[in-house]
């Protein structure tokens, strides 16, 4: 199942509390539990879940590559970084500017991965 990582994370028993406290103190903050946040589904999720799947390397990292020793990462940003985009692609390279792409879905942010490192390797050759 390809979300059954994210049952997991929530379903932990040590985690319980910290996403309860969370979420109540965002109703104390709101008034009631926003919704500003998004799992990779695109499901709405509250802060304290999202804290909890935020905190997860392995719920969202996307994809990671090293090409000549430099990072490529893809990665679940679970708020709104500005038209829908909850994902975004970086590359660090050693010798020069970061580079980075941003994405409305999962499938977009694989396909696009997957695109930049194409473009990365072949401006390196």
């Amino acid at each position: 199942m390809r979300y059954a990582l994210k049952d997991r994370i929530l379903a932990d028993p040590e985690r319980q509390e910290v996403r309860r406290t969370l979420d109540a103190k965002e109703r104390h903050i709101y008034g009631s539990v926003r919704r500003h946040y998004c799992d990779r589904e695109l499901k709405p999720i509250s802060w304290g879940e999202f804290a909890l799947l935020f905190e997860s390397l392995e719920y969202k990292t996307i994809r990671r590559d090293i090409i000549d020793a430099q990072l490529l990462s893809t990665v679940w940003l679970g708020t709104d970084h500005g038209g829908g985009t909850f994902f975004e692609t970086m590359w660090f390279p050693v010798d020069g500017e970061d580079m980075q792409w941003r994405y409305c879905t999962e499938d977009e942010a694989i396909e696009g991965h997957y695109a930049a490192m194409a473009q990365i390797k072949e401006g390196r050759k």
